[in-house]
């Protein structure tokens, strides 16, 4: 049930399953399953765009496709759990950036205190070795050579539970801190997957590395909205891309 991405930033996703107590492994997804989408009225460029959007939010660059939507079915708390003023300043720019984004779905991410053990996501930064050794604790594989790595752990309906992420920050140049923040804590919110289309997107990695974007840009702000109103945590690509049919070309 692990599942990784890694690219030429050296930047690594790993996500576990984390079904409770209760699900026991076996719970049934809140999503759905209907037949197959009619693709017939997508243009070439619309259909283009959808393979990305299934690609991004339905599959995983190594292991096992999970083949479902997975995201948080709640606002997500986030928390600094150190850092100093400067990387807590970039996290907190880059919190409000998604929010903005966000402000058209149910959700928004909620600051808490810094080093607020119970919060759903906690943002960790320190030098490759501190978070080598933090993330093993965790159960997470922080490998030499990678600048950040995102850990996300979600139930038997397909629900996000909480999220770990680490910054290394002895690899990281400063000006690359905000555009990495982004990019990490907005992937784990379900677009986890990097795609090599669209270089302005969170999602984007190809042979040469990640855009570096700085703000979410309209393709990006489109495919929030989309996630988190007109899709549930467990649907299938046959639902996922009968809503894509459905609603894409009404989202602004």
């Amino acid at each position: 049930p692990l599942e990784y991405k890694m690219g030429r930033i050296f930047k690594r996703l790993y996500s576990l399953i984390g079904f409770t107590l209760i699900a026991a492994g076996c719970g049934t997804p809140n999503g759905s399953s209907i037949g197959p989408a009619n693709l017939d009225s997508l243009s070439a460029d619309q259909k283009t765009e959808l393979g990305w959007a299934e690609k991004a939010c339905l599959q995983s660059e190594y292991g096992s496709d999970r083949g479902r939507v997975i995201r948080w079915a709640k606002s997500p708390t986030i928390s600094a759990m150190n850092g100093d003023a400067a990387q807590k300043t970039a996290l907190t720019a880059e919190i409000k950036e998604i929010n903005r984004v966000l402000s058209t779905t149910p959700i928004q991410l909620i600051p808490v205190r810094d080093a607020d053990s119970s919060a759903d996501i906690q943002v960790n930064f320190g030098p490759l070795a501190q978070m080598q050794a933090l993330a093993s604790s965790m159960g997470a594989n922080f490998d030499s050579g990678n600048e950040g790595i995102f850990w996300t752990w979600w139930n038997g309906n397909y629900e996000y539970t909480k999220t770990r992420i680490f910054m290394a920050t002895d690899l990281i140049d400063p000006s690359k801190m905000g555009p990495l923040l982004l990019e990490e804590v907005g992937q784990s919110l379900g677009p986890q997957n990097d795609t090599p289309l669209y270089r302005d997107s969170i999602t984007f990695e190809d042979e040469n590395g990640s855009g570096f974007t700085p703000t979410l840009q309209a393709r990006d702000e489109k495919l929030f909205h989309f996630l988190y109103n007109y899709t549930n945590p467990g649907d299938d690509q046959n639902t996922f891309d009968a809503a894509y049919v459905k609603n894409w070309n009404s989202i602004n």
